[in-house]
């Protein structure tokens, strides 16, 4: 107990980063259409869920090589705001999902989800090689 708080709250940002990515993805993510997939005839629901992980998958990928490069490095305290600012992707997701002022294109729910998990592997790394430097 008295390790996980002395990280100057890079625990507690990890933690956060895990927290908000399971409530957006992917049951919030999944619950949208992409109108380029769409066809009159079929349900192409599956497609969309692949399409979407994928998207997830890969610029999540991209976020944790980019968190692991030295030259990308952020201060603690631009780790906790890149942390805390992911909190608007809760806003956009349901957004999406409720289809609210137009915002379910297919473009802005492409690009949502590539921001939000390159967010998530870039927060989610730089939390977790920085902690530990901060336990005497």
């Amino acid at each position: 107990k008295e390790n996980f708080l002395k990280t100057e709250g890079l625990l507690f940002a990890l933690l956060y980063v895990f927290v908000l990515t399971f409530i957006v993805f992917p049951a919030v993510s999944f619950d949208t259409t992409l109108n380029f997939m769409t066809t009159p005839d079929s349900d192409n629901s599956a497609w969309v869920y692949l399409t979407l992980n994928f998207v997830f998958s890969v610029f999540d990928t991209v976020g944790r090589k980019m968190g692991g490069i030295k030259t990308l490095d952020l201060s603690n305290g631009g780790i906790k705001i890149v942390t805390l600012s992911r909190t608007i992707f809760i806003a956009t997701s349901y957004l999406i999902a409720f289809k609210v002022w137009g915002l379910n294109t297919d473009w802005f729910v492409l690009v949502n989800m590539a921001l939000f998990s390159w967010s998530n592997g870039y927060a989610g790394t730089l939390c977790a090689v920085k902690a530990p430097g901060t336990v005497p």
